[in-house]
């Protein structure tokens, strides 16, 4: 089958939705598929260079159209051209290119695959707004989608309210299995970790309040912040050195393999505190990875966590209750208690990219048959 992947960013931009893509893309061409990625010819962070219209990257051919307007609803009319020649059309995005593809008609002559990423809810910009055009624009373009990927059974609940439920399916994103090869131990004590781009639903402001307490009760700890800067990083230096932590946390922008593995293998905890998940990638990767995980209370990490059975859950609107949970979490006593990495480890390595890919490929048979 060939498969027209299309999403707003891709490579050299990173994140979660970027790499799942490249995993998921990946691994349907070794089941047989041609997979190419549509994106934009620019990335959030650096919006003034402008990326070749076409290039290989990972054995993957990815073409870029040129946009107008802001990141919450970039406009790219030309990507109507790169149409011809496809199957399938699997939209990584429910924005402008969902609706385009309804209101040109794209999705009455072709099966359009959408998988929901948390949708558009990942921040509270127009937060009022957004249910309502969820609950209209957004359910009339979703109507035409052959079949609904939902990462999350909390994605699933949300999609349920336009969709009827037979077009929907859930299948969360997958883990790199180098993570699930890294050793368990030993680990660097006091050594805490957070993976995600510095972006505001992230929740780094907050999870800094909460690690100011606990770096003032414990003189070992310290905090990597890996990920690249989506307009945050100046504020949360400023929060830092306010704090007077910034001596004791690390801002080490964009790292990638094989660094970003060292990363996981060194920390003794992994923490989020993002205010809004649609999956958690990061934070499987780290249960994979063998660290004591820290999760903000939200549904996608409850889900994820197995109710807290794989990770502890921490109420990061208040600082010094979740800094009491990081602290229990650098017990090395803790950590050896209850097998809860060991269990997490078991849990993650179901979550294989091959394993996804089969059972996306069963998606777009359907999807195929249902026209």
């Amino acid at each position: 089958m060939r498969v027209l992947h299309i999403t707003r960013q891709f490579f050299p931009a990173v994140g979660g939705i970027e790499n799942a893509l490249n995993a998921l893309a990946c691994a349907l061409s070794a089941r047989g598929h041609t997979c190419d990625i549509l994106t934009l010819n620019r990335t959030w962070d650096q919006p003034a260079r402008v990326l070749p219209s076409e290039e290989w990257i990972n054995g993957l051919r990815v073409l870029r159209v040129p946009y107008r307007g802001p990141r919450q609803y970039a406009v790219a009319p030309q990507f109507l051209k790169y149409l011809n020649g496809y199957d399938l059309i699997h939209l990584h995005s429910s924005d402008y290119f969902l609706d385009a593809v309804y209101w040109s008609g794209v999705s009455r002559r072709l099966p359009v695959v959408l998988t929901s990423h948390g949708f558009y809810f990942h921040t509270r910009f127009a937060g009022v707004l957004k249910p309502l055009v969820f609950r209209t624009l957004t359910r009339l373009a979703a109507r035409s989608l052959r079949r609904v990927i939902c990462v999350s059974q909390s994605d699933a609940r949300r999609a349920a309210v336009i969709l009827p439920p037979e077009k929907l399916t859930v299948i969360p994103n997958g883990i790199d299995p180098r993570f699930l090869d890294l050793p368990a131990g030993p680990r660097e004590s006091g050594l805490i970790l957070s993976v995600g781009r510095l972006a505001a639903n992230k929740g780094h402001a907050r999870l800094l309040r909460a690690f100011a307490h606990l770096a003032s009760r414990q003189d070992g700890a310290r905090l990597a912040l890996v990920g690249g800067d989506y307009g945050e990083l100046p504020e949360l230096r400023r929060l830092a050195a306010s704090l007077g932590i910034d001596d004791r946390v690390i801002f080490t922008g964009e790292v990638l393999a094989p660094r970003l593995l060292d990363w996981y293998r060194r920390a003794a905890v992994f923490v989020s505190a993002s205010e809004y998940e649609s999956f958690g990638i990061a934070a499987l990767e780290a249960m994979a990875a063998g660290c004591y995980s820290v999760l903000a209370d939200i549904p996608a990490y409850r889900e994820l966590s197995g109710g807290g059975k794989y990770a502890l859950i921490a109420d990061f609107s208040s600082p010094e209750a979740a800094a009491r949970v990081l602290e229990a979490a650098l017990d090395p006593a803790a950590r050896a208690a209850g097998g809860v990495v060991e269990a997490a480890r078991v849990y993650a390595s179901q979550y294989t990219w091959s394993e996804i890919a089969r059972r996306v490929e069963e998606v777009y048979f359907d999807a195929a048959r249902a026209g």
